[in-house]
């Protein structure tokens, strides 16, 4: 055994000296293989798909900050080292300190979560030795399979100038972390955005909808007759002019009297409950990436309330476990266990 372990929130990992080379599998994969596909076809990576998750991540709102969330929730507890030798540890700590890893494990699992993978790279100086570990762009980077499912290649994919340019790049130059999949066997991930595809569709499309019924029905509305009964109507620089007095008092909140030939009639809004259908949307969108349905608590009694508030409390906790087991144990594999060798 190498002499340190990894200890990811409340999860230690033993890292392992060596490793019997891996075999291949006698089983293909479904689709996997040709030169046109770089995975599933069920769940075909493409830059725009990656671009319009990046797109939802950058415009914040509630579905970002539930990605946040679930990647504070997993990752926040820190990382430490340990080890029985004191040169090996005094290095870790001065050339990848604790703090810097637990922030790299919160951002990446944030970037794992909200694409199908997140790939990182380590950067070494102009001797050759090693510098940082630096989270790659996920947006930029489609992972190419072979027949068994495994990452051989990668393209970046971005765009200089203006113009796309596209950099093949070696499996063994970046690594690759993988928190939601699709199957046991499956290398390159799922989005939890795709994955949850209806239920975000679903609260942006409550959210317009909530956000246009209260510009529609949220102010008083009021209808304004001008004119007598049997006279000729008044022209449109008339009307113009009354409309204009009219604004300028509502918007001034100010009194304002009118003639007896002005009729104001107030139109009521519909009966909406607005805060009833956005909690029951969060809520909804809050089970769907795995959340307490309390993260998203409006007015209901909170979490602790009942069994069904404890059972979600725990299947969170098995969850956050198995992400921690995951997570380190990526991190030792690809990036740690090789720099330290």
């Amino acid at each position: 055994m190498r002499e340190y372990r990894l200890r990811l929130g409340n999860r230690e990992i033993p890292i392992a000296s060596r490793s019997l080379q891996e075999g291949q599998p006698q089983t293909f994969i479904d689709g996997g293989g040709t030169k046109d596909q770089s995975r599933y076809k069920s769940q075909e990576i493409s830059p725009e798909k990656l671009r319009e998750y990046k797109k939802i991540r950058e415009s914040g709102g509630a579905i970002a900050s539930i990605l946040e969330i679930k990647s504070l929730l997993t990752f926040g507890g820190g990382v430490e080292y340990k080890t029985e030798n004191e040169e090996l540890h005094e290095w870790l700590k001065d050339n990848i300190p604790p703090d810097q890893l637990t922030l790299f494990s919160i951002q990446a699992g944030t970037d794992a979560f909200t694409y199908p993978g997140v790939p990182a790279e380590v950067v070494t100086n102009r001797a050759g030795e090693f510098a940082r570990i630096e989270c790659v762009e996920p947006w930029t980077v489609i992972p190419e399979t072979d027949q068994h499912g495994d990452i051989v290649g990668f393209q970046q994919i971005v765009k200089i100038n203006g113009q796309k340019k596209v950099k093949p790049m070696d499996e063994d130059e970046i690594a690759y972390l993988v928190l939601v999949r699709s199957n046991g066997r499956d290398k390159t991930g799922v989005s939890l955005l795709e994955r949850n595809r209806s239920e975000v569709e679903n609260y942006l499309s409550t959210r317009e909808a909530v956000e246009n019924s209260v510009q529609l029905h949220g102010f008083p509305q009021r209808q304004i007759k001008v004119g007598r009964e049997g006279a000729s109507p008044p022209n449109d620089n008339e009307l113009r002019r009354i409309r204009q007095r009219f604004n300028r008092a509502w918007t001034e909140l100010t009194m304002f009297v009118t003639g007896r030939d002005v009729e104001i009639e107030t139109l009521e809004a519909t009966d909406f409950d607005f805060s009833g259908l956005t909690e029951d949307s969060l809520k909804t969108l809050m089970l769907a990436f795995g959340l307490p349905q309390e993260a998203a608590n409006i007015g209901s009694d909170g979490l602790g309330s009942g069994m069904p508030a404890r059972l979600r409390k725990n299947i969170l906790k098995s969850q956050v476990n198995s992400y921690q087991n995951d997570m380190a144990g990526q991190l030792q594999s690809q990036l740690i266990g090789p720099i330290i060798d």
